[in-house]
C-alpha cells in the first residue's frame, strides 16, 4: 500500500462532536464565550475612561461614573450582558 494513503488513514479526522450532547464541550465552550465578553468589557471600560467630558456630556454619564465604571474589575460583568 501507497505510505501516503496509509498515513492519510492514520491521521484521520474524527467528526465534530455535538455540543449539547457533551457537558465538558458545553462547559468550555460557554467558558470562552465568557472570556470573549470580559475582554470586550475590559475593552469599552478602558475606551470609557478616554473620552472627553463632552462626549460623556452627551452619553448622560459624569466622570466620576465613568471613573468608577472603568475602576470595575475585568470579570465584574454586568447582569444584563451575560444573558
Amino acid at each position: 500500500m501507497n505510505n501516503t494513503i496509509q498515513s492519510a488513514r492514520l491521521f484521520r479526522v474524527s467528526p465534530p462532536h455535538n455540543a449539547s450532547n457533551n457537558p465538558v464541550l458545553r462547559w468550555v465552550t460557554a467558558w470562552l464565550a465568557r472570556l470573549k465578553l470580559a475582554r470586550t468589557v475590559y475593552s469599552e471600560r478602558r475606551a470609557l475612561e478616554k473620552l472627553s467630558d463632552h462626549a460623556l456630556k452627551d452619553l448622560g454619564i459624569t466622570r466620576a461614573e465613568a471613573e468608577l465604571e472603568s475602576r470595575r474589575a475585568s470579570y465584574d460583568l454586568p447582569e444584563y450582558r451575560l444573558r
